[in-house]
């Protein structure tokens, strides 16, 4: 599909229902958005383009933190991994453990009955 003018855009909603200043102020929205969007795009690569050349500066400039802050980070991705291996035993035990909803309701139905 071809893109659309802004011409077309708001004649595409005028026949949608909407009058045409509503029309307008809707293009110019999705406009402002996407622009917007784009803006932050780039922000955010330009941030991770000075993350990388401060690192490299602080490699550089003070190994020896650069390489304190190394360890640290690796401790903490490790740290990380195992919260998440016991959250996932903890959370397989608890499923074993409880047995389905429709065998519960049943037990609990057949005692109430005796």
């Amino acid at each position: 599909m071809a893109k659309q003018t802004k011409a077309q855009r708001i004649e595409a909603k005028v026949a949608g229902g909407l009058s045409h200043i509503e029309a307008e102020i809707e293009v110019e929205q999705e406009d402002a958005a996407a622009r917007i969007a784009r803006l932050r795009q780039r922000q955010g690569k330009e941030d991770a383009k000075v993350r990388e050349i401060v690192v490299d500066l602080l490699e550089e400039e003070h190994s020896e933190v650069f390489e304190r802050l190394q360890a640290k980070a690796r401790e903490q991705l490790a740290d990380e991994a195992q919260r998440r291996r016991e959250r996932a035993k903890r959370a397989t035990r608890s499923s074993e453990s409880t047995p389905p909803s429709g065998v519960a309701a049943e037990k609990s139905a057949f005692s109430a009955g005796a």
